[in-house]
């Protein structure tokens, strides 16, 4: 391909690619950039395209610019994850030492929600997270009864108008709600349980911080869930007992609410290889953004799926930990 490109256009495209690319690294101070780093997939496509388009061009200066912002925009999307994990095997109850763990955002307005709840209790979980929970399905458990006859106990969020969805963490095993003293607002934000699976005892624990519809919306919810990471992981350590954090972020993994789990201790459970990311459920893969996960800490993550949804636009997560001290895990946490 002839020189298209001259060679002053070239080092800017080279060095935009290093912009925007790195872009992540101050999302924590900005709004634009942190809705940005949400798509950082997508920000990387366009960083691919350009150095292949300077290569073509004999523009090896300027490509070798834009490969070195490729490098730099990769970094969050691969820090602290697994390369590669088998999936869940639904049909069967977890192995020996094993806790399975299933994570949710049925969507409030979810048609199917019944018939949803039904699939994911047939999963052989040790522990469900349900979250922006339906109306219908919030009075059914609380006030109706409706996993009463089923042996599945529950602890429960509060809907807060502004700051915190109704969400559940659901377990055939016995399960407690923990206080979590020294936090701002914790029974409002923090829904965190201990269950006593077969395998031992787990922590689990559900989050939801505001989508950044706005920048109240932004701010408000980095501010809830990075106290409420640090929270997590100091619970973790203090109780000595291995952590699973079903959330829906609504960021993606370069933005700063990653960031902050990360530096908070706590693993994504998404491997390179696990797939697209879980919303919009109804979008091809590469559109779709990896919002929900179950991070965990002071376990051994061996296995993780998504799975297509009923009747909400989040893909459902499913992962195993292995308490450490009962073998050896694909993916340390």
């Amino acid at each position: 391909m002839p020189r298209l490109i001259g060679p002053r256009t070239a080092w800017v495209i080279g060095a935009a690619c290093v912009v925007w690319s790195g872009a992540w690294v101050a999302s924590g101070w900005s709004y634009p950039l942190d809705v940005l780093a949400s798509f950082q997939a997508w920000v990387l496509l366009g960083t691919v395209v350009c150095a292949v388009v300077l290569m073509l061009c004999r523009r090896f200066g300027p490509a070798a610019l834009a490969g070195a912002g490729l490098l730099i925009g990769v970094w969050p999307l691969a820090a602290g994850r697994a390369p590669a994990l088998p999936g869940v095997d639904l049909t069967s109850p977890p192995g020996p030492g094993l806790v399975r763990v299933v994570s949710m955002n049925i969507d409030p307005n979810n048609p199917v929600w019944g018939e949803e709840l039904e699939r994911v209790l047939g999963w052989h979980a040790d522990a469900v997270v349900v979250i922006e929970v339906p109306p219908e399905l919030n009075r059914g458990i609380r006030r109706r009864g409706l996993l009463d006859d089923r042996g599945w106990g529950w602890a429960h969020r509060e809907w807060a108008d502004g700051f915190a969805s109704p969400c559940f963490v659901l377990s055939p095993w016995p399960i407690e709600r923990l206080e979590v003293a020294g936090v701002a607002h914790a029974e409002r934000d923090i829904l965190l349980t201990r269950i006593e699976a077969p395998s031992g005892a787990v922590l689990v624990a559900a989050a939801h911080p505001q989508s950044p519809r706005t920048l109240w919306r932004w701010r408000i919810g980095n501010e809830i869930w990075g106290r409420t990471a640090d929270a997590l992981a100091r619970e973790r350590a203090e109780r000595g007992l291995p952590l699973a954090v079903g959330v829906d972020l609504n960021a993606g993994p370069a933005a700063w609410r990653a960031r902050a789990a990360r530096r908070a201790g706590l693993r994504a459970g998404k491997p390179w290889t696990g797939g697209w990311g879980t919303y919009d459920a109804q979008w091809t893969g590469p559109a779709r953004v990896q919002i929900d996960d179950i991070w965990h800490a002071g376990a051994d993550l061996v296995a993780w799926s998504s799975v297509e949804p009923l009747g909400s636009n989040h893909r459902v997560i499913v992962s195993e930990i292995r308490v450490r001290g009962s073998g050896q895990g694909a993916g340390g946490g």
